[in-house]
C-alpha cells in the first residue's frame, strides 16, 4: 500500500506540488481576510452596541462588550456558512452579556434574570430576522420574503425610508 501510494506520488509529484502551492495561497490570502472582517465586525459592532446602551441608559463599556461579541459570533458564523444561526445566537448572547454588566452597575434600573433572558430572546429572533434581509439590494433584485414576517415589514420600512427621505 505505501509502495503503491510513493509511485502516485512520484507519478503526479509536479501536479501535488502545483496543488499544495495554489492551496497555500488561497490560505494566505483568505485566512487574513477573514480575521480582518471578524476584528472590523467585532468593533464596529461593539461601538454600535455601545452607543446603543447609552441611548437607552446603560455605560457605553457594557454596551461595548456585548455588541463585540455580538460581532465576533455572527461574523465568525458567517464565515463557517451559518450567519442565520450565528445571527440569532450574537443578538441572543450580545444582550445578556450587555443586560447581565448593566445589572451589576449601581446606577440605573435592575432587571430579573427571567427579564433578561426574555429580551435576551427577543434580540436574537429579532436580530435573525434582520439578518434574513441580508441586504435591501438583495431583496430589489426580486428575493421574497414571507409576506407578513418581521424582516418583511422591516424592509418595507427601510426602502420606504430610503425612497421618501432621498
Amino acid at each position: 500500500m505505501v509502495k503503491e501510494k510513493a509511485a502516485f506520488y512520484k507519478e503526479h509529484k509536479t501536479e501535488i506540488q502545483v496543488g499544495v502551492s495554489i492551496a497555500e495561497g488561497v490560505a494566505a490570502v483568505s485566512v487574513p481576510t477573514a480575521l480582518g472582517a471578524i476584528g472590523v465586525s467585532t468593533f464596529v459592532d461593539g461601538v454600535l452596541g455601545g452607543c446603543a446602551n447609552v441611548m437607552t441608559g446603560g455605560e457605553f463599556s457594557n454596551g461595548f462588550i456585548g455588541g463585540a461579541v455580538n460581532g465576533w459570533i455572527t461574523s465568525v458564523g458567517t464565515c463557517f456558512g451559518m450567519s442565520s444561526s450565528a445571527d440569532a445566537l450574537g443578538g441572543f448572547v450580545g444582550n445578556y452579556i450587555t443586560e447581565s454588566l448593566n445589572n451589576r452597575d449601581t446606577t440605573g434600573p435592575k432587571k430579573g434574570e427571567i427579564e433578561i433572558m426574555l429580551t435576551s430572546a427577543g434580540m436574537g429572533f429579532t436580530q435573525f430576522q434582520i439578518g434574513q434581509i441580508k441586504t435591501l439590494g438583495v431583496m430589489s433584485n426580486g428575493v421574497k420574503l414571507p409576506k407578513g414576517s418581521v424582516g418583511y415589514w422591516v424592509a418595507k420600512f427601510f426602502i420606504i425610508r430610503c425612497v421618501y427621505t432621498n
